[in-house]
């Protein structure tokens, strides 16, 4: 037996929208197709922009991180020694260049007072370079050497300048300067060294041009006496005999004069020899007396003595000494 079917309800138009249409309703207003399409445009463009804008941000974050990654590199792996240090001077970090050129452990140096890593005698010198820093907010440099265990001398040339942040920090860049200063010294010792051996080379041949004009005197006379004198007589054989002994002594002069490595020491090398010091005495006088007699003055000799006296001596530096007394 077939069912009855019943009839379907009607909902009127007003019920399916949700609000009753009740007394004096009015049917809401349906937008219009362009501004439909306007407000659909609008959207569009905006979320063009809104792409364009995550993009140009994403590529900003992309090029700070590499531009960090690069400042990294150049900080960590820089040839000389760079540190960040606080206010308060105590290390904030530092590369491995200048861990490396403090001869401690990176880790290890965060936290340390900079002053305190060189020498006590130069840590005043660190603490007025960065008080100047801070009241000039300009570079400014020093040099100074670091504190290490051992006998090696570290000297570094330090750089300081402020950076502005949050909380002021100093950077710093030191750089290991002792082989220059070593060159600089070694240099100016070299410098000094032929300043002396010039003074010495003036000294040694004033000394010698006074003394080769000492033999001068006893040849000339002795040349004087040989042209008034008979032949074979005593007095030229005398007189040979002095310009014999000044002959020899001018060479000796003149080897001096000719020898360098005595000019560079500014020595006279003694010929020492076991003399008798009153015929020694005797012969200076002998030499040099027709000098005093061109002058007018006689000149003799006592010798008291009653044995000979023997001295271990250069004969010819003696004899120099006599004549210039």
């Amino acid at each position: 037996m077939a069912k009855e079917k019943k009839p379907r309800a009607t909902v009127p138009p007003a019920e399916r929208t949700g609000k009753s249409k009740g007394p004096g309703a009015k049917p809401l207003p349906r937008p219009s197709e362009p501004k439909m399409q306007s407000v659909l445009h609008d959207l569009n463009v905006h979320q063009l922009e809104l792409e364009l804008q995550n993009e140009e941000l994403r590529s900003a974050r992309v090029e700070m991180e590499a531009a960090l990654a690069r400042y990294t590199e150049l900080f960590d792996f820089a040839p000389i020694g760079y540190a960040t240090i606080t206010a308060q001077h105590a290390l904030a970090d530092i590369n491995h260049a200048g861990a490396q050129l403090l001869g401690r452990e990176r880790s290890r140096l965060r936290g340390w007072p900079f002053e305190l890593l060189v020498r006590p005698e130069h840590q005043h010198t660190v603490r007025q370079l960065l008080a100047s820093v801070a009241a000039s907010s300009s570079r400014q440099s020093c040099e100074l050497e670091l504190a290490r265990a051992g006998s090696e001398r570290v000297v570094i040339r330090l750089s300081a300048t402020i950076l502005q942040h949050k909380e002021p920090q100093f950077l710093l860049a030191f750089e290991d300067i002792s082989e220059g200063k070593r060159r600089e010294q070694k240099l100016q010792l070299t410098e000094r060294a032929l300043r002396e051996a010039d003074r010495r080379k003036d000294e040694f041949l004033a000394t010698l041009s006074h003394e080769l004009r000492n033999p001068l005197a006893p040849i000339r006379n002795s040349v004087f006496v040989l042209s008034r004198s008979a032949p074979g007589s005593e007095a030229a054989h005398r007189a040979q005999v002095i310009i014999d002994r000044q002959v020899t002594h001018l060479t000796r002069l003149i080897d001096d004069l000719l020898d360098v490595t005595r000019i560079a020491r500014g020595k006279i090398q003694l010929q020492l020899e076991h003399v008798e010091l009153g015929a020694l005495l005797r012969r200076t006088l002998d030499d040099h007396r027709g000098s005093f007699e061109a002058l007018g003055v006689q000149l003799d000799c006592h010798l008291t003595a009653s044995t000979d006296v023997w001295i271990q001596a250069d004969s010819a530096r003696v004899v120099q000494i006599s004549a210039t007394c």
